[in-house]
């Protein structure tokens, strides 16, 4: 299987943590906005940190919105990446049998 597409899609799933975690606290006296860090990884596929802002300024909701989407986009891309290897992989190994 593509252990890359399965890195992104638990990339994805980490940056709406952060979203969550985030709106929950937006009004929050001095709250710190969260975000996600996201590193390739040598071996393949993303790893992520996450860091959270030195100085409180608020958390913006425009901002929160965005790496929502972002973070449905770069889920579903990963999904469809992990299903057609899926389906090239049985396809092999129908050709296989």
């Amino acid at each position: 299987m593509n252990l890359s597409s399965l890195s992104g899609m638990q990339l994805a799933a980490q940056m709406l943590d952060v979203v969550g975690h985030n709106v929950a606290n937006l009004n929050t006296p001095d709250a710190l906005q969260a975000r996600t860090n996201p590193q390739t990884s040598a071996a393949g596929g993303v790893t992520s940190t996450i860091s959270v802002s030195e100085a409180p300024g608020g958390i913006d909701l425009v901002d929160q919105v965005v790496s929502m989407i972002q973070a449905q986009i770069l889920y579903s891309a990963n999904a469809q990446v992990f299903r057609t290897a899926d389906e090239t992989y049985g396809t092999l190994f129908d050709i296989r049998a």
